[in-house]
């Protein structure tokens, strides 16, 4: 949402180390949309979040539900998910 480039050339860096396509997976968008996809998807096993604590407690409730591993940074100004 903010800082997409930074998110692409992560990206990049992890196709340039050798990782398979679809092991690691960055998803650039708005929270309400892109964000809610991911953690609702039930294909998807972790969740990685940094950002607000109202957020990080909306996607814990909804990971919990299909039992997601969750990693939070809560509270930060460096918005990363």
């Amino acid at each position: 949402e903010q800082t997409p480039l930074s998110l692409l050339y992560t990206a990049k860096l992890f196709k340039e180390a050798g990782f398979p396509n679809g092991v690691v997976n960055f998803v650039s968008g708005f929270g309400p949309e892109a964000g809610a996809a991911i953690v609702n998807h039930h294909d998807i096993d972790k969740v990685a979040f940094t950002g607000s604590t109202v957020t990080g407690k909306y996607i814990m409730r909804q990971s919990a539900e299909m039992i997601k591993h969750v990693t939070l940074e809560l509270g930060g100004k460096s918005p990363n998910i």
